[in-house]
């Protein structure tokens, strides 16, 4: 079927017209989706901030207890101190020290076996590295400090030979058998 010169211009004069339309749709979706991307990186951040808010108040309801109270299930330290950097630039939690002991405290909100792990394998055996390079003769334990931490991972934890310590209401429980013995790293 042919097409008159007519027709054929009113084809593509309606053309322009839709593809007119569907640019303006799409700047108008731009729009919105521009609009919904900032409102999701507020919320995102809001989240992110609760969560950071969340660990701080954690770590500081730790280190209270370990500055009222310096001790591991009847070792007794000297110093407390928390976020402490290292010359690799990890940052360590909370680290309890005396004449003899070096004891590092991960503190986490919820405790899950990763951290576990990674305490064990990375942050430890580091600490553990520059108390050797600086002649120390400490001995070094490691501990978890949670608000929530389930039996599985207190035992796992436990089975590592680390301390583990949890929130019970105003105080402070260790969740440690009575047989429990610390490992040193």
């Amino acid at each position: 079927m042919r097409m008159t010169d007519q027709e054929l211009r009113d084809l593509v004069a309606e053309n322009a017209r839709t593809i007119k339309a569907l640019r303006a749709s799409q700047e108008k979706t731009d729009e919105q989706m521009k609009r919904t991307d900032e409102r999701i990186d507020r919320l995102g951040q809001r989240f992110g901030d609760f969560g950071n808010t969340r660990g701080q108040e954690v770590e500081e309801f730790f280190y209270r207890y370990f500055c009222r109270h310096p001790e591991l299930l009847g070792t007794t330290f000297d110093e407390v101190d928390r976020n402490i950097i290292t010359a690799d630039g990890d940052e360590h939690d909370i680290i309890l020290v005396n004449g003899q002991i070096t004891a590092l405290i991960s503190v986490k909100y919820k405790l899950y076996k990763k951290d576990v792990d990674s305490l064990v394998a990375k942050e430890l055996k580091r600490i553990q590295h520059f108390l050797d390079k600086w002649g120390s003769t400490h001995v070094l334990y490691g501990g978890v400090a949670s608000y929530i931490v389930s039996e599985e991972v207190s035992k796992y934890a436990q089975d590592k030979g680390l301390y583990v310590i949890t929130r019970s209401g105003e105080n402070t429980v260790f969740l440690n058998k009575k047989s429990f013995r610390a490992k040193s790293f």
